[in-house]
C-alpha cells in the first residue's frame, strides 16, 4: 500500500468511483501558486488558478479559499509534480492565452497528447466559445 502524504492542496471536483476518492492537487512547497511555510500556506496572485484533472478531463476555477490540507496516497518512486501549462487558443483571430494547472504527469509530451485527445472545456474570451488546443501553442513548467 502506498504511503499517505497530508500536505496543502485542492480538490479537482471529480472522482474516481465514489465521492470517497476524489480527484486532489498536492501544491509544491514553492511555485507560482504560493509558498508552503510550517502550518500556513501563502497564496501569490496566480491565484484564481485553473485546475485541469486529465483522468477525467474536467477543469474547476479554484480560489485561496478552497487550499486545505489533503491526503494523497503516493508512490514513493515518483514525486508529486505540478505542471503549469502556458497554451493560447488557436481559433481564428482569438489568441487569448490561459494558464491551467495539471499534476502528475512524466512530461510535456504526454500531457500534450493528452489534453489533444480529451479536449477538455475551457471557456475563452466572453465565453463565446471553447479554447481551441493547438500543441505548438502548448508551453509548460514543472514544480516539485
Amino acid at each position: 500500500m502506498a504511503p499517505i502524504r497530508f500536505d496543502f492542496g485542492v480538490s479537482l471536483g471529480c472522482y474516481d468511483i465514489s465521492p470517497d476518492r476524489r480527484c486532489n492537487v498536492l501544491l509544491p512547497h514553492q511555485s507560482p501558486l504560493g509558498i508552503s511555510e510550517d502550518q500556513r500556506y501563502q497564496p501569490t496572485d496566480e491565484w484564481p488558478a485553473r485546475f485541469l484533472c486529465l483522468r477525467h478531463g474536467h477543469t474547476s476555477v479554484r480560489h485561496p479559499d478552497n487550499i486545505q490540507l489533503e491526503a494523497a496516497a503516493l508512490d514513493p518512486e515518483e514525486p508529486p509534480l505540478l505542471w503549469r501549462i502556458v497554451c493560447k487558443c488557436a481559433r481564428e483571430n482569438c489568441g487569448r492565452g490561459h494558464v491551467l494547472y495539471v499534476h502528475r504527469m512524466p512530461n510535456l509530451p504526454t500531457i500534450k497528447r493528452r489534453i489533444l485527445k480529451i479536449n477538455p472545456f475551457v471557456p475563452c474570451g466572453d465565453g463565446s466559445h471553447n479554447l481551441v488546443w493547438r500543441e505548438d501553442w502548448m508551453e509548460g513548467d514543472v514544480y516539485f
